[in-house]
């Protein structure tokens, strides 16, 4: 005898939880970044103007104000077929940041997301447990 099954799929509360993690990596995902960022600012950082950085290196002078004025923050997207996107933005406060990173060749951005892409990466695609 053939027996009915009932079967109820939760669509709603299982987009939300999607939604949710993704917010979540990719909150995880900048936060790591801003961390890294300043991380190599301070590891470069030089008291009293001494020495100062070369091109091609990470800044030394007023490295300790530039690594203060990192930010990072996730921001709610559009709808897409795959549902909402969330986008991590990573900031700095200082005007002397802009012009080392876009003008002066001493990128500290830039680098530090090249070398941690690896580690971004995963902290995108971590899988909820």
């Amino acid at each position: 005898m053939a027996r009915k099954v009932r079967q109820k799929f939760y669509i709603r509360e299982t987009l939300d939880r999607f939604e949710s993690h993704n917010k979540e990596n990719v909150q995880n995902a900048t936060t790591y970044l801003v961390e890294q960022i300043k991380r190599n600012l301070l590891r470069t950082s030089n008291q009293g103007g001494k020495n100062p950085s070369k091109p091609g290196e990470l800044p030394h002078y007023g490295s300790k104000d530039l690594a203060k004025s990192i930010r990072g923050r996730t921001v709610k997207g559009g709808k897409t077929r795959r549902g909402i996107t969330w986008t991590g933005y990573v900031t700095m406060g200082e005007e002397y940041g802009l012009i080392l990173e876009l003008y002066r060749n001493r990128s500290f951005m830039v680098r530090t997301m090249q070398e941690e892409k690896r580690a971004i990466y995963q902290n995108l695609t971590r899988r909820k447990r």
